[in-house]
């Protein structure tokens, strides 16, 4: 059997908006210790570079964790695990980024 696919949530975070992004990586990356988390997000901040928000999630619970986070993060992107910004070869797919009318378009 197939190993099922999973996906990775990137986005920049929102300056104004610290709290907010910090709770939502406190619960979505458990595993950082809150220096570690402090120092990614200040690293985003500074660089205006997309983070790494979430990882290993199934598609229903990234697309509901792109609109809680919608406040904290700009521009946040879906990849599979193991991609992220900027990897070489990376295509979007259409269908999944919501040009298909039966699924929602979330910029």
């Amino acid at each position: 059997m197939e190993d099922p696919i999973t996906f990775d949530l990137w986005g920049e975070p929102v300056a104004n908006h610290r709290t907010q992004a910090l709770d939502f990586l406190s619960s979505a990356r458990p595993q950082l210790s809150r220096i570690d988390m402090l120092r990614e997000y200040v690293a985003a901040v500074n660089t205006r570079r997309p983070m790494l928000i979430a990882e290993r999630l199934d598609w229903p619970s990234v697309m509901a964790l792109r609109v809680r986070v919608a406040i904290a993060f700009d521009g946040g992107a879906t990849y599979q695990s193991g991609l992220a910004p900027g990897s070489s070869g990376l295509r979007e797919c259409l269908i999944h980024l919501g040009a298909d009318p039966g699924l929602p378009r979330i910029a």
